[in-house]
């Protein structure tokens, strides 16, 4: 999820993943990447 750090910035609190995560070759690296990306939008 590309967008994951501007959303966090944007404001959200709660991020829905769906497809990105369980259509993802690897689920657990993809939730993985879409912490780090949340995180980059926190500070």
């Amino acid at each position: 999820m590309s967008n994951a750090a501007e959303l966090v910035k944007a404001g959200a609190d709660c991020l829905v993943a769906g497809n990105a995560v369980f259509k993802a070759a690897d689920p657990a690296q993809a939730v993985k990447g879409l912490q780090a990306e949340m995180r980059k939008g926190r500070g």
